[in-house]
């Protein structure tokens, strides 16, 4: 049993098994009393992907500062972040992000994200579970594609991009605001 588990640890340690998949692994083989490990056993269970709330929403326009502007002005929503190109305008649990288009039609909703359960809660782990996620998602057999160091997208089954975002994903949230400033440029004059 005791090579069982070290294996386990083991492949907690690579990443390859959450602390969750890790914990119910070793419950599971513990039940078993020393009976060698089942592949079954020592397999992670599929993480639950569940929506919880919209994160945001992205949307190009023709004139971003016009669009911010309006959203504040009529609706309340606070300018969370603008750097020039683009402005984060926060209203509840969620925001939108308003992009001046130069990439395809306008106006444009581009995509929506999703606040996933669970998903982003252990800050200090943060890597780990979102590398997890990344895995869950193909293994599902999504195709993810790394959106951000925060999130993954990938497509529904008619093309459109839908993104799966942590709890953390939100203005305010320090790991939020250290990834916004990394990627800020300055406005142009």
């Amino acid at each position: 049993m005791e090579t069982t588990f070290t294996k386990l640890v083991d492949q907690f340690i690579g990443g390859k098994l959450s602390r969750r998949d890790l914990i119910q692994s070793l419950a599971a083989a513990s039940i078993v009393g020393g009976a060698p490990a089942t592949a079954a056993a020592a397999a992670p269970a599929k993480r639950e992907i569940k929506a919880i709330a919209v994160n945001h929403i992205s949307y190009r326009v023709k004139d971003y500062a016009k669009s911010r502007d309006f959203y504040a002005q009529n609706f309340g929503m606070k300018i969370a972040h603008d750097d020039g190109r683009q402005a984060y305008m926060t209203f509840g649990d969620t925001f939108l992000i308003l992009r001046t288009g130069t990439d395809g039609p306008v106006p444009l909703v581009d995509h929506l994200a999703y606040t996933i359960e669970g998903y982003g809660k252990d800050v200090p782990n943060f890597k780990a579970d979102n590398d997890g996620m990344g895995a869950e998602l193909k293994s599902r057999g999504l195709n993810p594609q790394v959106d951000t160091e925060l999130s993954w997208t990938v497509k529904d089954p008619d093309g459109y991009t839908a993104q799966v975002a942590p709890s953390l994903m939100m203005p305010g949230n320090p790991t939020f605001e250290r990834v916004m400033s990394s990627r800020a440029k300055p406005a142009a004059k």
